[in-house]
């Protein structure tokens, strides 16, 4: 026990020098690809290094105009047996159909996390609510080569009416709201509709602020 104790402490230890070189590090834009959709959405690619270390190889990282990105579920009381309802969509980089959160990126200036999954909510699901039916449940790191964050949202709609729009393209046209059990999420959907649904049931079972 005494030296798996030593050995993960020199694992986990994070020098003096390696914190200094962190302070030192550069973002550097090395490919930026072009607009669509009128201009709003593109992706830009940079490299980081430390400027005093010629030898540094550096790292590679994306990031999107809208930086961060929203994802949430519907989730309605009154069904008990399927509680939440997800986005069944195509995944044009998986070539697949996929099933899990309905997802959008904060591309518009002044929009707060909470007003983005609103307006996104009403777009593709339908539903016209309000802040008080909106539960924030977590902040992810999408991963390491991204500087992306998603905020995590359950949306309450039991008691709404569902107002269907005209879909505006072939993409939205071939999407489908799906009901379906904790267990059907766990089985079947990507990670971000799995993190809103376990961190909501985590949430219920021990409120924000509860021991």
């Amino acid at each position: 026990m005494r030296m798996v104790n030593r050995i993960s402490k020199n694992i986990a230890a994070v020098t003096e020098d390696f914190k200094e070189k962190c302070v030192r590090l550069k973002d550097t834009l090395v490919f930026k690809s072009p607009a669509f959709k009128k201009g709003k959405k593109f992706l830009s690619m940079f490299v980081v290094k430390d400027p005093q270390d010629p030898k540094d190889p550096g790292y590679y990282y994306v990031e999107r105009l809208g930086m961060d990105s929203i994802a949430f579920l519907l989730h309605d009381s009154n069904e008990e047996d399927k509680p939440y309802i997800v986005l069944e969509q195509y995944h044009s980089p998986r070539r697949i159909f996929q099933k899990g959160a309905f997802t959008g990126s904060m591309d518009k200036d002044g929009l707060t996390p909470e007003d983005t999954t609103i307006e996104e909510i009403l777009e593709e699901a339908g539903y016209t609510i309000t802040k008080d039916n909106l539960h924030k449940v977590g902040l992810q790191t999408v991963g390491a080569n991204t500087n992306e964050e998603v905020h995590l949202f359950i949306a309450d709609i039991t008691g709404l009416q569902r107002k269907k729009k005209e879909s505006e393209n072939i993409w939205e046209e071939n999407t489908n709201l799906i009901k379906m059990s904790k267990d059907e999420i766990l089985k079947n959907c990507e990670w971000r509709a799995i993190l809103c649904m376990i961190k909501w049931e985590c949430l219920k079972v021990f409120p924000e602020g509860e021991d």
